[in-house]
């Protein structure tokens, strides 16, 4: 199957490159539309930003609107801090959200109108029974007095893991999963997961991931999409594997975490087609349909996304 697609992927691109042709663009060119972009995390100040979409035959640098007014609604009440703007089309706020609560933005652009949005917390994901089932081989570096807390993990190796998530009934959950460490300049640094489960991945036409291989029961990048579409209700042990496919350099202190986020049904739908526009513009990509990355902004385009994030320390020692 991979000759076949190989195949004709080097096909299509004789082809292409054989027929090329310099077309002119002789359609209507779109006004432009103002973007927002706010993915709030629970517990966390909300930042968002605001640009004008571009035509997408111009250079992609998006202007960005400096002068809007921001009016916040958190359940019901807009006695509530607000935004202020910095720079570079980023407003910030002091308002954070807590799980079940809703938000409401309504955002005045002078001589375009209002941008209006609005999401709901979703509840921390819940999980228990999270063991490891495989070691992987490391070594120490005592050779120098300034490395002896140095972890050299060798490339191709996999940490093997699960653990039960626990699902709400009668309400549609939506979830992401991602490996990473904290550096020492506390960055996250994210690892490719492998998830193998075939109840989940088979059933759900919109099951997604970012990464590079997908099957009808395995998703492997580093951020793992689905939703509960068949395991509503249910404590379902899911298996995977950290995947290190190249070597990485750890502190003693550092610790691997597996975050287990829930999104709301906006922010799921925006991350996986988001994803698909990405992948729509590989090398087959004008076989590819374009795909409409999904909006729940009234009066413009982008997303007010909300999650809840709970991160579980992988139990090693070195």
């Amino acid at each position: 199957m991979k000759k076949i697609t190989i195949l004709i992927a080097l096909t299509t691109l004789v082809l292409a490159s054989s027929c090329r042709k310099v077309v002119e663009f002789s359609g209507s060119q779109t006004d432009p539309l103002p973007v927002l972009i706010c993915q709030s995390e629970a517990e966390q100040p909300i930042s968002l930003r605001l640009t004008y979409s571009n035509f997408f035959l111009r250079q992609a640098v998006f202007p960005v609107i400096d002068n809007a007014t921001i009016l916040a609604d958190l359940n019901g009440n807009t006695d509530v801090a607000q935004f202020s703007y910095r720079e570079n089309g980023i407003y910030h706020s002091g308002l954070a959200l807590r799980p079940d609560d809703t938000l409401t933005l309504r955002i005045i652009v002078p001589n375009q109108g209002e941008l209006t949005a609005g999401c709901r917390m979703p509840a921390l994901p819940a999980s228990s029974d999270f063991t490891i089932s495989s070691e992987f081989n490391y070594q120490s570096s005592p050779s120098y007095e300034n490395q002896r807390d140095t972890i050299y993990i060798f490339s191709n190796e996999n940490l093997d893991f699960q653990f039960t998530l626990h699902d709400p009934a009668n309400i549609d959950n939506y979830y992401c999963l991602r490996a990473y460490y904290l550096d020492s300049n506390n960055n996250r640094r994210f690892f490719t997961l492998n998830i193998n489960d075939n109840l989940i991945f088979e059933q759900d036409p919109t099951a997604d991931y970012f990464g590079i291989n997908s099957e009808n029961d395995y998703r492997s990048g580093q951020q793992i999409i689905f939703s509960d579409d068949r395991i509503n209700g249910l404590d379902h042990t899911l298996k995977g594997s950290v995947d290190f496919i190249s070597n990485y350099v750890f502190h003693k202190k550092d610790k691997l975490y597996l975050e287990v986020s829930s999104l709301s049904r906006d922010m799921y739908l925006y991350l996986i087609t988001l994803n698909k526009q990405r992948q729509s513009g590989d090398i087959l990509s004008i076989i590819n349909e374009p795909v409409q990355i999904h909006s729940n902004v009234n009066g413009g385009i982008g997303i007010l996304g909300a999650c809840s994030r709970a991160s579980v320390l992988f139990p090693i020692n070195f």
